[in-house]
């Protein structure tokens, strides 16, 4: 598919139909450890939601380098973000760019994002991995991802020293100890309202209530349960 049917579709049936045409390609990576929402939410950033010059006249979805296609970009230098010229790669289709992303994530030097236990990490490693030079990327990543709800499309199994961690980690009604204590002393610092009850280490009612309500504040799924994105979140307030 080329870049200008992309954006059509875009232009057609908004940014929701172009995630459903591209995800299933970043989803054959996931089995390596790299998410989808993250490859997608970069896709979104640095294509300039479907519409930058590179994507459109080159396929380029990423802003890889390379001497194909010369054009304007913006890099930080500093605190700020200067408008640069620069030399890219041309694609033979958006499927070629994307694979390309991918490819290079599975590389050594992005072992730290491959590891990471959730598309939070991820987006943190990234940066410190280099990706980009915009002290803001990962952030930009993560308010993307919550806005699109991309890790929607994140689906791999984790591998099984991940999937236990996971496990232990998640909480819900009927969970009870210090972690829940834990997340619940959290709670109240963040003003949500557990009653009488408070920090009394069991997972009730009225600490899913407060869960929901975080999760719907805070563009996650609304379920109740304090999973690992859920959890990532909130310790990121506090860090």
């Amino acid at each position: 598919m080329q870049a200008i049917e992309l954006f059509n579709l875009r232009e057609e049936k908004g940014v929701e139909a172009v995630l459903l045409q591209i995800a299933p390609i970043c989803q054959e990576y996931q089995p390596e450890g790299v998410y989808a929402s993250l490859v997608l939410a970069m896709a979104i950033l640095e294509s300039g939601n479907f519409d930058s010059d590179l994507f459109l006249e080159v396929n380029n979805m990423f802003g890889h380098k390379g001497k194909d296609w010369t054009g304007q970009t913006k890099e930080q230098v500093g605190n700020n973000l200067i408008d640069m010229k620069g030399s890219f790669k041309a694609f033979p289709d958006v499927e070629a760019s994307i694979r390309k992303c991918m490819r290079l994530l599975c590389a050594t030097r992005y072992t730290r994002v491959r590891e990471a236990i959730s598309w939070i990490r991820a987006c943190t490693a990234i940066q410190k991995c280099g990706y980009a030079s915009s002290r803001r990327y990962s952030l930009s990543l993560k308010r993307i991802i919550r806005q699109y709800r991309l890790y929607r499309f994140d689906t791999f199994i984790i591998p099984p020293y991940e999937r236990k961690y996971s496990i232990f980690r998640t909480l819900k009604i009927g969970s009870g100890g210090w972690r829940v204590r834990e997340l619940q002393t959290m709670l109240i610092k963040l003003e949500y309202d557990l009653g009488k009850w408070a920090a009394d280490g069991s997972y009730g009612r009225k600490t899913a209530s407060a869960i929901e309500d975080f999760q719907d504040g805070h563009g996650l799924v609304v379920d109740g349960v304090a999973g690992i994105n859920t959890i990532e979140v909130i310790e990121e307030l506090f860090q």
